[in-house]
């Protein structure tokens, strides 16, 4: 997981790991996100792979444009260390 670059200071996400086909985020909740191009498509996921490693933008995307289409969720255990 690489520290997502919060630009603006005001998102959720602490941080994220891109790989072929899937993005997972980890939120400042404690929640793991996974975003697959099955749950968002290919341009979507791009999108917010871009997003990502740019550090701004992502959340707000998330929120507004795929809400609940996520492949998958998890709430972090205690102690579990993303970064």
């Amino acid at each position: 997981m690489k520290p997502y670059g919060n630009k603006a200071g005001k998102s959720d996400i602490l941080a994220y790991e891109v790989a072929e086909g899937r993005l997972s985020i980890v939120t400042n909740k404690r929640w793991l996100y996974l975003y697959t191009e099955q749950s968002v498509g290919p341009e979507k996921l791009r999108l917010m792979q871009e997003l990502a490693e740019r550090g701004e933008g992502l959340g707000s995307y998330m929120w507004r444009v795929v809400p609940r289409r996520y492949a998958g969720r998890r709430e972090l255990e205690e102690g579990e260390l993303v970064l």
